[in-house]
């Protein structure tokens, strides 16, 4: 309800004026904890200015919000029996964009710009199994961005100064590689082999591109 700032008279929702002395300037008190308030929601339980609450038909309990916070009666959602789902070409198209690395790119569909990982994630949410969380897994890089041959030709010539574990980010073992001349040239053909076999990860973990 409102309540006057000048007089603290309690007013209709519904009140432009105090009836008692016609001043415009209110407050709000909540209808659930009394609290007074002059923001849109109470700033102690959340309930909004005006909600008076509903009664459970199931407890005959008054609550504020989606759920009874007493027997835990819950309104059916308007949603509850309508079904969304992706078009199938929004799929490809969204793994498509995924798997090629293009991110950044968006995708026209039905007229507007849509990122392959908003489609993605759209569709991951709308056939996800109830009650368990979603996999993020197909938003993570699966290579690193570093190329392979690169950091091979970087270990073959500058490996006794660590250039090569610089250049993947490993920069910790950059500096040890400089200060002992590559692990005493262990550290060189250990790396060079793990390059060519595909095995060498940068910083983050991730293999180089070939």
């Amino acid at each position: 309800m409102k309540v006057c700032a000048m007089c603290n008279a309690e007013c209709e929702d519904d009140a432009i004026k105090c009836p008692s002395c016609e001043s415009e300037d209110f407050s709000f008190k909540c209808y659930s904890c009394g609290e007074l308030f002059d923001a849109g929601f109470c700033p102690f339980c959340g309930v909004e200015a005006g909600n008076k609450g509903k009664m459970c038909p199931n407890c005959n309990k008054l609550y504020f919000g989606r759920s009874c916070t007493d027997c835990g009666y819950r309104e059916i959602s308007v949603n509850a029996n309508k079904t969304y789902k992706m078009s199938q070409e929004a799929v490809e198209k969204a793994e498509a964009g995924l798997n090629g690395g293009v991110s950044a790119t968006t995708i026209g569909i039905n007229g507007k710009n849509i990122s392959p990982e908003a489609l993605k994630l759209a569709d991951m949410a709308m056939n996800r199994t109830p009650g368990m969380p979603l996999n993020f897994s197909a938003f993570l890089p699966t290579k690193s961005d570093k190329s392979r041959m690169t950091a091979f030709i970087l270990c073959l010539l500058f490996g006794w100064m660590g250039f090569h574990q610089f250049y993947v980010g490993n920069n910790k073992k950059g500096i040890l590689y400089a200060a002992t001349m590559g692990m005493f040239g262990v550290g060189i053909i250990m790396d060079l082999y793990t390059i060519f076999s595909g095995n060498f990860k940068d910083s983050k973990g991730l293999p180089l591109e070939k």
